[in-house]
Formats: structure tokens, C-alpha cells, sequence
């Protein structure tokens, strides 16, 4: 009898624990589909002037960003973080003197009084060596809507034309190589 009892008792811990491994599995892979849906490499919807961005969310909670449009390039390197359905970006601004902009400012009135415009660079006082913008991501939020990552940080701008959308290019890569 006593080794009856001590076959079922071995038998229920043995079952009882796969049950919760597997459950605790299950958990665990629908958190990483959540979290690795932002990850892979983003590039710009079409926009009324000739531009093009792409947006790389690494595995490691690092992004990278590159833009061209017309005589103008920019980069940006950062962190990100999610906070419910959304990421979060963070830049990490350079050491080296670049022309500085702000993410989701795609337009600027420039005054009737143009010498008193700034122009922004990356380390106070200093005179780029060439016209490459550095491109600071502030805490601005994205979230993903029907496979279209979608800038949602409210900024005035005087432009909503010039949106900040991204269609996926790779969707899940490792996305930790450079942009080329």
C-alpha cells in the first residue's frame, strides 16, 4: 500500500511539473513575441519631399536611425525602452560636432529676424566639419499599428504632412550589424 501511495505522489510531481513548466514556457515566449515585435529594421513611409529613414531596434535595447533627403544626411544611436504598447527612444548624443535636430520637428518657421535663428549643434560653440545632422530621439514614443510603426509624441509642428512612419523591411533579424 505504502508503495502504491508513494507511485502516485512520485508520478503526480512529475506531471504536475511539466504542466507548469510548459505553462510557465508559454508565458514566457508570448512575453518575448510582445517585446521583439518592435525589434528589425524600419524604413520611412513614402513623404511629399524625396526622403528616406531607416530605423534599426536591436535585441540588445540599442537602435540606430540614418536619413538622406536631397543634400541633407543625418544618424542617431540610442536606447529604447517599452512601456505598455509603446518604445520609447533615447538618443546618445556623440562626442564629435554635429548640426543638432530634434526627431519629429520636420519643419521650422525660420523669424523675419533670421540673424537671431540658431543653429543647434551637438557640443556648444562648436563649427561641424561637414553638413551630417546628428538626430536626437528625446523619450519619443511609437507604437505599432496594422504592421506600420507610428510616431506618437505629441510635438506641434507645422508641417503634419511629414509624418514619421515606418513600413517593416526585416521583420525579427538580429539587427545588430551596422547600417550599410
Amino acid at each position: 500500500m505504502a508503495y502504491r501511495v508513494f507511485v502516485i505522489i512520485t508520478l503526480s510531481l512529475i506531471f504536475g511539473s511539466c504542466l507548469n513548466d510548459s505553462g510557465t514556457e508559454s508565458q514566457k515566449s508570448n512575453k518575448v513575441i510582445y517585446d521583439n515585435a518592435f525589434i528589425g529594421e524600419w524604413t520611412s513611409v513614402e513623404k511629399v519631399i524625396p526622403y528616406r529613414s531607416k530605423l534599426i531596434i536591436n535585441k540588445d535595447s540599442s537602435f540606430s536611425y540614418k536619413f538622406g533627403a536631397c543634400l541633407s544626411e543625418g544618424f542617431s544611436n540610442g536606447s529604447w525602452t517599452i512601456n505598455g504598447s509603446s518604445i520609447f527612444l533615447n538618443s546618445v548624443e556623440p562626442d564629435s560636432c554635429y548640426y543638432l535636430m530634434d526627431f519629429g520637428i520636420n519643419c521650422e518657421l525660420i523669424s523675419d529676424s533670421i540673424n537671431n535663428y540658431e543653429i543647434k549643434t551637438t557640443l556648444s560653440g562648436c563649427m561641424p566639419k561637414n553638413q551630417t545632422q546628428f538626430v536626437s530621439f528625446n523619450h519619443e514614443s511609437f507604437m505599432i499599428l496594422n504592421d506600420t510603426l507610428i510616431y506618437t509624441s505629441n510635438k506641434d509642428t507645422i508641417c503634419p504632412e511629414m509624418n514619421d512612419k515606418f513600413y517593416r523591411t526585416k521583420k525579427n533579424t538580429t539587427a545588430n550589424s551596422k547600417y550599410k
